[in-house]
């Protein structure tokens, strides 16, 4: 666990630079969660690929940093969807809980506007070799010019005979 011995030592300052919270409300987050793994898994299965450590430690730093999962699982070695997982359980097993010194999700720095790349992107098409396979339909429901079974029963598209009046 590789995590463990470098928890074990930060210094105070550190470990709240970190993962925002102090190491004492780390601990009691960490038996929180501890608690909850053994209680899901005692009667067997397959153990997690992360540790409830990991699983705490990704949470709070996705927290701290608001890292992109695909960074965390790199990290990890796990796929995304695996640290999507870890960080909606912790969260959820933390926030039944209550009461606990639980890191607030900060807000970007800056202003709440959203800026979006509109550029336009022409998009490519062939230029040539396209009649031999165009069949000159524009649309999926063209009408043919062959009677159709509606038209060999004398009706029109409105589903009137021919003659008939609405």
């Amino acid at each position: 666990m590789r995590n463990k011995e470098k928890i074990e030592k930060l210094s105070e300052s550190q470990f709240q630079e970190l993962f925002g919270v102090k190491k004492p409300a780390f601990y009691l987050l960490l038996e929180v969660l501890e608690r909850k793994y053994a209680e899901e898994h005692k009667d067997g299965g397959r153990p997690g690929k992360l540790s409830v450590l990991d699983r705490l430690v990704i949470m709070l730093q996705y927290y701290r940093d608001y890292s992109t999962m695909g960074r965390f699982a790199y990290d990890y070695g796990v796929a995304k969807s695996t640290i999507c997982e870890t960080i909606d359980w912790a969260e959820k097993t933390l926030i039944r809980r209550g009461g606990l010194p639980l890191p607030k999700k900060r807000k970007q720095a800056g202003s709440d506007e959203i800026s979006i790349d509109v550029t336009e992107v022409e998009i490519e098409r062939p230029q040539s070799g396209q009649k031999e396979y165009y069949s000159g339909k524009k649309t999926a429901y063209a009408e043919s010019s062959g009677g159709g079974c509606c038209q060999k029963q004398g009706h029109t598209r409105r589903g009137l005979r021919k003659g008939q009046e609405a």
